[in-house]
């Protein structure tokens, strides 16, 4: 094809496929975040409803707790970054430590999560 005198290259079938997948709708995806983001409001449906489910809701969905969950992931991925082969001796021991702390902050998670949501929400939840 040519424009104005000029020979336009023809389109690949790759480049319009490629168009198609990076055009889409992400408002179903904002949406999901955003519903589990949302602080859980007084008349949802609790999975047990008792006041330890509420309060466990109440922190596994609060903004200050993702966050701090997400300041140990960066930790735990700097952290197993450090490790090398042969290993550094000096950084050893503080590895181990890390390890240690980086495991029982996730098990805390897990638990907050799983009392928050319940074990049926806790595994279909795809965040």
């Amino acid at each position: 094809e040519e424009k104005d005198g000029v020979p336009m290259p023809m389109p690949s079938p790759l480049s319009s496929r490629s168009a198609m997948v990076v055009i889409h709708d992400s408002s179903e995806l904002s949406d999901e975040v955003g519903d589990f983001m949302a602080d859980p409001e007084p008349g949802d449906v609790l999975w047990w409803d008792c006041t330890a489910v509420r309060i466990l809701q109440h922190i596994a969905f609060s903004p200050v707790f993702v966050n701090i969950i997400m300041f140990f992931i960066a930790g735990n991925v700097i952290a197993m970054m450090l490790e090398t082969y042969p290993p550094i001796l000096v950084l050893q021991e503080p590895l181990a430590i890390c390890e240690v702390v980086f495991l029982g902050v996730f098990c805390l998670e897990m638990v907050i999560m799983l009392g928050a949501m319940g074990p049926k929400g806790y595994v279909l939840n795809p965040v």
